[in-house]
C-alpha cells in the first residue's frame, strides 16, 4: 500500500471516531423550566383564584409497580394540581413535616401571629391516584446488518405504564369522577462494530493488501432510555388537565 492510501484510511477512521471522542467532554445541559406539551396543556386552562370553586387535596399516590417512587409521584401530583390553576389545593401529604409544626409553634407562643388559632381549610374533594399497570417489554424488536465484515445493529424495547385516578366527594364518600391514562416508554439502542474488517476487505477487493495490526478498529454502542419519572409526570399532568375540564360538573 502506498502512503497516500494509508493517510486516507487514517483520516477516514479519525473522522469516524471524532463524534464519539467529543462525547466524553460534554458538559450537559443547563437547567430549564418544564414547558413540555402536557405542562402547556395543563397550564392553559387556568382561572383566577376567585373563580376556583373546588378545594381539593391528594394524600398519596399508590403504586402496584415496585420501581415507582410513590413519594415523588405524590409531589408531582400536588404540583400538577397547583399548575392547573383550577383548584384551591390543600396540603395534606406533608402535614407533620411543615404545616403542623409551624401551627404548633404558633399555638405555643414561639412565633408571631395567630395561625395556630384557626382551623385548617377543608378539602371538598380528594384525588385517589394509583399507578395500576406496568407492561414491561410489551414490544421488542432487533435488527442487524452486515457489510464487508462491519456490523450495524439497532433495537427497541417498548414498555407501557398506566394510571387510574378517582375523585371522591369528601362530604359523602361518593366517587364523582374517574379517569385512566396510559403511556409508552421506549428504550432504543444502536451499535457499530467491525470497522477494521470493512477497511481490510475494501483494500482486498481493490487488489491491495490489508494493514494487519495497523488496521484502525472501532466499535460503539448507544442506548437512549425514556425516563420513568418523566413519564409518570406526563401521565399525571394529562390526567389532571382532563379532570380539571370536567370539574365544572361536580
Amino acid at each position: 500500500m502506498n502512503r497516500p492510501d494509508f493517510q486516507r484510511i487514517i483520516l477516514l477512521t479519525a473522522l469516524l471516531l471524532l463524534p464519539f471522542a467529543s462525547m466524553a467532554y460534554a458538559d450537559g445541559s443547563k437547567p430549564y423550566v418544564d414547558h413540555s406539551e402536557t405542562t402547556r396543556d395543563l397550564e392553559a386552562q387556568g382561572v383566577s383564584m376567585k373563580a376556583r370553586k373546588h378545594a381539593v387535596t391528594v394524600y398519596e399516590v399508590r403504586s402496584e409497580v415496585a420501581e415507582i417512587n410513590v413519594r415523588a409521584a405524590t409531589d408531582m401530583f400536588m404540583t400538577a394540581l397547583i399548575k392547573s390553576r383550577r383548584f384551591r389545593v390543600m396540603e395534606r401529604s406533608r402535614m407533620e413535616a411543615g404545616l403542623a409544626t409551624e401551627r404548633d409553634l404558633n399555638a405555643d407562643g414561639v412565633t408571631t401571629g395567630d395561625a395556630g388559632a384557626y382551623k385548617l381549610g377543608g378539602a371538598g374533594y380528594i384525588f385517589e391516584p394509583v399507578i395500576s399497570e406496568a407492561n414491561l417489554g410489551a414490544e421488542e424488536s432487533e435488527s442487524n446488518t452486515g457489510i464487508g465484515g462491519m456490523n450495524v445493529g439497532s433495537g427497541k424495547i417498548t414498555d407501557v405504564i398506566g394510571m387510574d385516578i378517582r375523585v371522591i366527594d369528601a362530604s359523602t364518600g361518593e366517587i364523582v369522577d374517574a379517569i385512566n391514562v396510559r403511556k409508552k416508554l421506549e428504550t432504543k439502542g444502536s451499535s457499530v462494530s467491525g470497522v477494521g474488517n470493512l477497511i481490510d476487505n475494501a483494500l482486498s477487493l481493490s487488489g491491495k493488501s490489508g494493514l494487519g495490526s495497523m488496521t484502525p478498529e472501532h466499535s460503539s454502542r448507544k442506548t437512549q432510555r425514556e425516563s420513568v419519572d418523566q413519564a409518570i409526570r406526563a401521565l399525571i399532568e394529562l390526567a389532571v388537565a382532563e379532570l380539571a375540564k370536567s370539574s365544572e360538573e361536580w
